[in-house]
């Protein structure tokens, strides 16, 4: 079984597993869409309201990295028993590489993360009139498509963190990363401005750029976290 074989099953057996996470996981893509709808309403007219839009920003840096790992008790009881550290100690008796797992995991975070992104900015696109009105099919796919990037790129940090350290130490940094992301929402707020309307008006304007550069920054950014992960597993020790 080649490198990729091992890693797709992996992931499949992942999915499988998780069916009842990923299912708790729409329940992020609702509470954005409560969130951010109307932001996306008013954004074009006379009526934003420029003191909330940190709200929007948070959620969308801080949720939708995280749309790609599915609400399963793994993620649940990390802090108290480091339940995957325990998971890869399974994996690794058997004749799985380290490379498969840390592409596995990708794998299926891309996956999870791809479903949630779609489904989220889909429907925010299909029921908000004036957004459909004001930003063509095209330049919504460009605003998308560097929303997705910037996710699969945290993502694939977060992965790094949670294969690679304790469950403790996992759940720290994600806690201080939410803390930073509520931080720049709300420097950003507090000076009127916001990452989502700046990313609009770009796309607004034609600057199609926008979005190749994120994917182009994104695919390194995913490749670099890969080989990351890969060095600190093989360096790592599976009893803590």
């Amino acid at each position: 079984m080649n490198k990729w074989e091992g890693a797709w099953h992996v992931a499949k057996y992942e999915w499988r597993k998780d069916r009842v996470g990923m299912g708790i996981t729409l329940l992020f893509v609702a509470y954005m869409l409560l969130v951010s709808r109307t932001f996306y309403i008013d954004v074009w007219s006379d009526q934003l309201d420029l003191s909330v839009t940190w709200l929007v920003d948070f959620a969308q840096l801080a949720i939708l990295p995280l749309l790609g790992f599915p609400a399963n008790r793994t993620t649940f009881k990390a802090w108290r028993e480091d339940c995957y550290t325990r998971r890869l100690v399974q994996w690794r008796v058997l004749p799985i590489s380290v490379n498969q797992l840390v592409m596995g995991r990708l794998i299926q975070i891309t996956g999870l993360l791809t479903v949630g992104v779609l489904l989220y900015f889909a429907i925010l696109y299909g029921s908000t009139a004036h957004l459909r009105e004001q930003l063509g099919i095209g330049a919504y796919i460009g605003y998308v498509l560097i929303w997705f990037s910037y996710s699969i790129a945290i993502a694939s940090m977060y992965s790094l963190w949670e294969q690679g350290f304790s469950g403790k130490k996992y759940m720290i940094i994600c806690f201080a990363f939410a803390a930073l992301y509520l931080a720049v929402a709300a420097v950003l707020g507090a000076n009127d401005k916001s990452v989502s309307l700046y990313l609009l008006e770009q796309l607004a304007d034609g600057n199609w750029w926008y979005p190749v550069v994120a994917i182009v920054a994104s695919g390194a950014a995913v490749y670099g976290f890969y080989r990351l992960t890969c060095r600190r597993l093989r360096m790592r020790s599976f009893t803590r």
